[in-house]
């Protein structure tokens, strides 16, 4: 089984990792974090920089899971 989880640095991306960790190791199931952002703006709060990355990496090894991370800046326009 594998459990995706939308993650962005906020209080309720906090919430939403929390649970999908817990759920992850109660179900011994891969954790896909998905961190993306629309890539309208210069500076978007919404997407991890490298150290976010390394420490969300960092936190979920410690959890004893197997993870994967996506992060991606969506861009360009549908038309």
């Amino acid at each position: 089984m594998t459990i995706v989880v939308g993650y962005i640095p906020s209080p309720e991306g906090e919430a939403a990792l929390e649970r999908a960790i817990v759920e992850a190791s109660r179900n011994d199931a891969k954790l896909v974090v998905v961190n993306s952002s629309k890539g309208d703006q210069l500076v978007d709060d919404r997407l991890i920089d490298a150290k976010q990355f390394h420490e969300l990496e960092a936190r979920l090894s410690a959890a004893g899971i197997n993870f994967w991370i996506e992060r991606r800046s969506q861009g360009g326009r549908c038309g």
